[in-house]
This record gives C-alpha cells, sequence and structure tokens, in this order.
C-alpha cells in the first residue's frame, strides 16, 4: 500500500468510489456523480496549491484525500478543507489512516495553522476517525442540505497544526515541497 499524489489517470478510480456515496449515502451533499471531465477539472484546480492524494495497492486505488481553499479573501489563507473517501469496501482497514496521515503532514509542511472537515451529521465512523486525528467540532449548521428526502446537518470540525500565536508565513505550493518535504509526509515514489 502506499499513497502518492493523485494525477488525472486516477479519476476513473476516483470517480468510482466517490460515486458510491452520491448514490448510497449523505455523506456527501452531491446527488449526481460529477463528470470525468469535472473531476479532471476539480483536481486541476485543487493543484495549483493544495495536496491531491490516492493510497493504492495492487487492486488499485483504495481511496483518495485532497486539501483545498476554504474561502477566496486572502486572510483565509492560513486555513484549508480536508476530504477523504475510501473504496467502501476498504474502510476499517487503516487504509484511511495512512492517508490522512500524509495528508495532515503536507498541509503542515506547507505552512497551514487550521485545518477544517466538513462533516454530515450523525456520522459516528467520520466523527470518530476525526478526533482520532486531533479534531474537534467547531460550528453545526442544523438542516443546511436536503437530500434523501429530508434535511440533513452538519458540523466543521477543526484541527489546529500549530501555535495561533506564531506569524504566518507564507504558504507553500504543492510543487514547490522537495522530495524530502513529501517523504516526511508519507508519500512513496512522489511524482512531479
Amino acid at each position: 500500500m502506499r499513497v502518492r499524489l493523485a494525477q488525472q489517470s486516477d479519476i476513473p478510480a476516483i470517480r468510482e468510489i466517490y460515486g458510491h456515496y452520491v448514490l448510497h449515502s449523505d455523506y456527501t451533499f452531491d446527488t449526481k456523480i460529477p463528470s470525468v471531465d469535472y473531476l479532471s477539472a476539480q483536481m486541476t484546480f485543487i493543484q495549483e496549491r493544495h495536496a491531491y492524494l490516492v493510497i493504492e495497492e495492487e487492486k488499485g486505488i483504495q481511496g483518495y484525500a485532497y486539501s483545498a481553499m476554504h474561502r477566496k479573501k486572502s486572510a483565509y489563507d492560513w486555513v484549508c478543507e480536508v476530504t477523504i473517501y475510501l473504496n467502501h469496501k476498504a474502510t476499517g482497514k487503516a487504509i484511511g489512516k495512512k492517508l490522512y496521515d500524509s495528508l495532515i503532514k503536507l498541509a503542515e509542511v506547507q505552512g497551514y495553522h487550521i485545518l477544517l472537515a466538513g462533516i454530515t451529521s450523525p456520522n459516528p465512523m467520520s466523527e470518530k476517525f476525526h478526533e482520532y486525528f486531533g479534531f474537534v467540532p467547531a460550528i453545526r449548521y442544523e438542516h443546511i442540505g436536503f437530500k434523501s428526502g429530508e434535511w440533513k446537518n452538519v458540523v466543521w470540525w477543526r484541527k489546529e497544526l500549530r501555535d495561533l500565536a506564531d506569524t504566518p508565513s507564507p504558504i507553500r505550493v504543492v510543487s514547490s515541497l522537495t522530495l524530502e518535504d513529501l517523504g516526511q509526509a508519507g508519500l512513496e515514489f512522489p511524482e512531479q
């Protein structure tokens, strides 16, 4: 099992993984599976600044995770949102922990101060997963999305990566990171 930077050729596998959650859960508020073109453009946009990772084994890609801009205003530059989805048949095998650990370490190397994760509530598995990584509930939105015939709640979870008394340094985009930086985050055979 290895974690690496995602590539455009990974989009069909990412779409298949995500599609399961679109059709069979309330964990995403998408109601239709996004097209390959949409996911490709999304990956390109994310990779301009943030990390987009996959975890793979002999059977292929088993999950993906990425960080993304929280808001466009520059005062938010040191905050990013994190997202993870696993092949629904691969949950409970520590694959997610390895993948998320790499994503969090990369965000720290890049210079982010705060990570945010939006979780449809209730979702005990995701809540426990985020608690494991030190996230805490921060904001609760009641009845914010309508899916599967009912209103859903979302809780935003927060993790501080460094002392907020520190003056932030400019964020390092992923493409500027060294192979050593990528290796410290647990990536193997990093792509450039």
